[in-house]
């Protein structure tokens, strides 16, 4: 991991924290080709400007086809744009903040019995989603909570490939090529 950033004063947070980084500009492709771009696996973009991040994204895409680009946006409007110009997810924070704010009025109790569980046992657990390929077509679930994490693991829902989402599935469900499942499991799993 590389982090290319601007601010000299940021630049030098980040070396307190022994974090690898550029001093310089993610917009200018010779920054990008110094922190690895070529053959990086994922790039993450939260630039302030949404035409900033959006011109990273373009670059970075040229520079390697096969870069996972995660960008942050402001808007509706920007994550739609960032998403025609190649990049493979767009965040907006202010919508995930408002929906975790209301989560935190409408069930105060789940969001703090997960602060507590990472507080008190901070490297225990972790959530993930886990995208299917063609190698799992037709097996059981439960072959691959088997195989990926020793059986070990809980399946909170299944989407498949059309959008439909079945929450808690059996392990007897057969799994397609394209299907997300959302997981949470043992941190070392």
């Amino acid at each position: 991991m590389v982090v290319i950033e601007k601010n000299e004063v940021n630049a030098a947070r980040l070396e307190e924290r022994d974090i690898p980084f550029i001093v310089g500009d993610a917009t200018e492709d010779a920054n990008l080709m110094e922190a690895g771009i070529n053959k990086a696996r994922a790039l993450i973009t939260c630039l302030n400007s949404d035409a900033d991040n959006a011109f990273v994204v373009v670059t970075a895409k040229n520079l390697n086809q096969n870069v996972t680009v995660v960008s942050k946006a402001e808007t509706e409007s920007s994550r739609k744009k960032l998403l025609a110009v190649g990049a493979d997810r767009v965040v907006i924070p202010s919508h995930l903040g408002g929906m975790n704010m209301a989560n935190i009025v409408a069930h105060p109790e789940t969001l703090h019995f997960f602060e507590h569980l990472h507080h008190r046992y901070p490297n225990a657990f972790r959530a993930e989603v886990h995208t299917l390929n063609e190698e799992w077509d037709d097996l059981p679930l439960g072959d691959f909570i088997r195989a990926r994490f020793h059986g070990k693991a809980m399946v909170i829902a299944l989407e498949r490939p059309g959008g439909s989402v079945e929450f808690n599935p059996p392990p007897e469900t057969l799994l397609q090529s394209g299907a997300s499942l959302m997981v949470i499991s043992n941190q070392a799993g």
